[in-house]
């Protein structure tokens, strides 16, 4: 009972435990449209992703994150993307699609695209998921099934080149106070997300790519990810991911490591990752699973981007 509560809590505080309440893929690297509008279209012809990721395993009920992406080239100016996204912690869900559209125009040596998505998502609470010591409790007795349907928007800007990423995005721009019926509610504070990567050729077709991913919101709340990952041969590749928190260099060496593995060959990548917990949660779960595939095709099927 006590995990489960745990997990509510996670939910319905968003705007104090605020990284659970807007849920990204360690692996997001793979394919940076996962966390930024203006990335679609950025591989040049078709990209299908799909994302799993089990999180906090060792709890009762512990959170589910699915998603399936479409996004392509239309022509030299302009692309378009699709999202279909759940988020499952037992009693509590979310439902909901993304349409994208980006405008990009040639920058210096690479291109900078301009993306607005928009969203509509439906969030669901089922007193009945739960298993309560006491049904009574003044606080989960009004916590009965509600649904409540929630639109959104979402931007981003994404300049990349060859051999380089850098974008800033948005979500969650509307920022709106959600009212369950039960008396429950929540504000969707926005979150915004900087990131930049590059890739070191080594040789003997094997490269280097360090990236840095900083998550943040109007609280003034951070999560920054620092990325190492090494392909070699072209169709193989290892990474370590440190992550910390807002405040963690006080009382705390951080949130998590992450490591990833996987086969690249271009038209085809499939990765898993392990975040080793490094925070208090750790005392509960046994970390996070992941696993994200990513389809090219056509005309940018064969580059090697991030």
């Amino acid at each position: 009972m006590k995990k489960t509560i745990i997990m509510i809590l996670v939910f319905l505080l968003g705007g104090v435990v605020y990284s659970q309440q807007y849920t990204t893929f360690s692996g997001y690297i793979h394919d940076t449209y996962f966390i930024n509008p203006g990335a679609a279209g950025s591989s040049g012809g078709v990209r299908v992703g799909l994302g799993y990721k089990n999180m906090w395993t060792g709890f009762h009920n512990s959170p589910v994150f699915n998603m399936f992406t479409a996004d392509a080239k239309i022509n030299e100016e302009m692309g378009a993307g699709g999202k279909v996204f759940t988020y499952n912690t037992g009693p509590t869900s979310r439902f909901g699609f993304e349409g994208t559209y980006t405008y990009s125009f040639t920058l210096g040596s690479g291109k900078l695209s301009l993306g607005l998505s928009g969203l509509l998502y439906q969030l669901k609470l089922d007193k009945s998921d739960l298993d309560m010591k006491n049904p009574e409790d003044a606080v989960l007795y009004r916590s009965t099934t509600d649904r409540l349907m929630v639109p959104d928007a979402a931007f981003g800007v994404y300049y990349y080149g060859d051999k380089y990423f850098a974008g800033l995005s948005a979500v969650q721009l509307f920022g709106r106070r959600v009212d369950m019926k039960n008396g429950l509610e929540m504000r969707q504070e926005r979150h915004y997300y900087l990131m930049g990567g590059y890739t070191f050729d080594l040789g003997n077709e094997m490269s280097l790519e360090p990236s840095l991913l900083i998550r943040f919101n109007e609280l003034l709340l951070y999560q920054g990810d620092l990325n190492l990952k090494f392909k070699f041969r072209n169709i193989a590749f290892a990474g370590v991911s440190y992550r910390a928190n807002h405040n963690d260099f006080v009382y705390s060496p951080g949130d998590a490591v992450v490591g990833m593995l996987g086969i690249d060959t271009g038209s085809l990548l499939i990765g898993y990752s392990y975040d080793y917990l490094l925070s208090d949660i750790s005392n509960y779960s046994n970390g996070s699973h992941e696993l994200i595939v990513v389809f090219k095709l056509g005309e940018g099927k064969g580059a090697a981007k991030l």
